[in-house]
């Protein structure tokens, strides 16, 4: 078996956790040498200050925090939605697959059973259901969640908002009605931000 050069190991073990990543990249480039994406991994991980303090000795609540609200303010990126993270075999996994299959009237009576926050979930990718919805091209099913309540602009880990997904799945039928509802054109993802590097 060929050994891996010890640069080529380092490598691998911080591809194989986002929260390693992001510290040991905070370590090598600083807090500027973060990406939108980087930024968003220390939003959704509920236990990314304690690895940053045991990883660094520093406080990123008190030291970065708010640095990173700004930078993700700056750039469009919608906080409110973070409210409900789960994952997608979590406890909002069945409204996820229903807005895959594009059953409206079923993820209406789903969310009216378990209430507005469930608009608020996110999957492990940290898309909410109407990214979903968008991503497979259901124009009823976007349009019923944004009446019910859905941000239209809710971002994913990549900072892709719904609309974004839609047009870049040829979904155009549910682009134009995601700008009906006021979607924002102007909001860049991830990868206009690694183009702007």
């Amino acid at each position: 078996m060929k050994k891996l050069p010890a640069s080529k190991t380092v490598k691998v073990q911080e591809k194989s956790g986002s929260v390693n990543y992001v510290i040991t990249k905070f370590l090598r480039k600083g807090f500027n040498g973060l990406t939108m994406e980087d930024l968003a991994v220390t939003m959704i991980t509920p236990d990314f200050s304690a690895a940053f303090k045991n990883k660094t000795g520093q406080n990123w609540d008190t030291q970065y925090k708010s640095k990173v609200i700004d930078r993700l303010e700056k750039a469009k990126f919608d906080l409110r939605w973070y409210t409900k993270h789960t994952t997608i075999n979590g406890e909002f996994g069945p409204l996820f697959e229903l807005c895959r299959l594009g059953s409206s009237g079923k993820v209406m009576e789903y969310i009216k059973n378990k209430g507005k926050e469930a608009l608020l979930a996110v999957d492990v990718a940290v898309k909410t259901p109407l990214h979903i919805a968008c991503s497979n091209g259901h124009t009823q099913l976007a349009e019923t969640l944004i009446k019910m309540g859905s941000p239209v602009d809710p971002q994913d880990k990549f900072l892709r908002t719904p609309l974004l997904l839609a047009a870049s799945s040829g979904h155009e039928t549910v682009a134009n009605a995601l700008l009906s509802f006021g979607a924002e054109i102007q909001i860049k993802d991830s990868v206009f931000f690694l183009y702007l590097r």
